[in-house]
């Protein structure tokens, strides 16, 4: 008592808890498959692309998190099914997918899997778990980009092919989990 320290009047303004607060949100976008997923099919669908599309992915989730207090619950079930056929479009066509195609789901699917993310939230997050979201769904998108551009780049068709082959699987996937998001508990449980 005869030091005085620094009194905070919020608890959540030290730099420790904003660390965890940015795991926080980092693990959040990274672990539910609502948001993955569909991410994941997105990073597949742009990997025959040279540049990325920051700027339609950047709106997309301003969109998504502005958007998310509005959201229903079934917002989670949607980035599903939309990473679904994402992921079916890019089993069945070969490498690249038209650009257009490539563009509207850049905005898609980053602004639904945010909005999965924060719906129906009365309470806006901490800033730092927001940045943590953020930066975990670009993870989740420039990993399988990066990872399916490296393949493509292989001499051959079997690289396309092995693409095709990761987006039928990842859409198996995803219409499974979509089941059980979708499936009703029976009654008693």
């Amino acid at each position: 008592m005869a030091l005085p320290g620094a009194a905070l009047a919020h608890p959540g303004s030290t730099l420790q808890h904003q660390a965890g607060d940015f795991t926080l949100g980092l693990g959040l976008s990274l672990g539910l498959l609502e948001s993955l997923l569909p991410l994941i099919a997105l990073g597949l669908a742009l990997a025959g692309r040279p540049r990325l599309p920051w700027l339609p992915m950047l709106i997309g989730l301003g969109a998504g998190l502005s958007l998310a207090g509005l959201a229903p619950g079934g917002i989670g079930a949607v980035a599903l099914g939309a990473g679904c056929l994402l992921a079916l479009v890019t089993a069945l066509c070969p490498p690249p997918l038209p650009a257009a195609l490539q563009g509207a789901a850049a905005v898609l699917l980053p602004g639904l899997a945010m909005a999965s993310l924060y719906h129906g939230g009365s309470a806006t997050p901490p800033m730092a778990m927001i940045l943590g979201s953020l930066s975990g769904v670009m993870l989740a998108v420039l990993g399988p980009a990066l990872g399916g551009r490296q393949i493509l780049r292989l001499p051959g068709k079997i690289p396309a092919l092995a693409l095709r082959i990761a987006a039928s699987w990842l859409a198996a996937i995803l219409i499974i989990v979509l089941a059980f998001v979708l499936a009703v508990p029976p009654d008693g449980l």
